[in-house]
């Protein structure tokens, strides 16, 4: 389980080209991270979180594929607190997969 948050994985890339922040990344890819915030936008298989306003993070994106069946029941704005695995972490955004609804 990754005990950091999105934004400081995003801001390892800091003044630094793409292989360097892939390099320093590399240790939390595979691992858990817990994510919190208001849903943005929803499609069958994955979510957004809305209102990123952070200088560094454009973007969470949450794939849930076989444990999806929460996601028709979610409201946009309603906050909610997603687990996945890091699958990718860039620059601006990060990805996760195998992603569930923790209540």
């Amino acid at each position: 389980m990754v005990d950091v948050d999105p934004d400081y994985l995003m801001s390892l890339y800091k003044d630094l080209t793409t292989i360097h922040g892939e390099t320093l990344t590399r240790p939390y890819i595979g691992k858990w991270i817990k994510v919190s915030g208001p849903v943005g936008d929803i499609h069958s298989d994955s979510l957004s979180f809305a209102g990123r306003t952070s200088r560094t993070a454009n973007g969470i994106h949450m794939l849930f594929g076989k444990h999806a069946t929460d996601l028709p029941l979610l409201r946009p704005g309603q906050t909610v607190t997603v687990l996945g695995c890091v699958y990718r972490i860039g620059r601006f955004d990060m990805t996760l997969t195998d992603c569930e609804i923790v209540r």
